[in-house]
């Protein structure tokens, strides 16, 4: 069963929000099932697909809310030009 892939626009938004992931002091605020999903989806090379974008939001959402929500919001208007 093969997983739609992520237009490009949100391929982007997705490496934006992994970048915090990945950058962020809060590291341990991230449940363990949230990590081993991103490295299962990763090795699977399926993280641009939805399943992965909705992995690195909640992960994001969990270790960074502002940064999130602040990157979040810029896409929402940016998409409305």
């Amino acid at each position: 069963m093969g997983e739609d892939m992520l237009s490009r626009r949100k391929r982007v938004l997705l490496e934006e929000l992994l970048e915090i992931v990945l950058a962020s002091v809060n590291p341990s605020l991230v449940r363990d099932e949230v990590g081993w999903e991103l490295a299962r989806l990763i090795h699977a090379r399926k993280l641009y697909t939805e399943r992965g974008y909705r992995a690195v939001l909640k992960a994001a959402r969990r270790c960074e809310p502002e940064k999130t929500e602040k990157i979040l919001r810029r896409y929402r208007r940016v998409g409305r030009r």
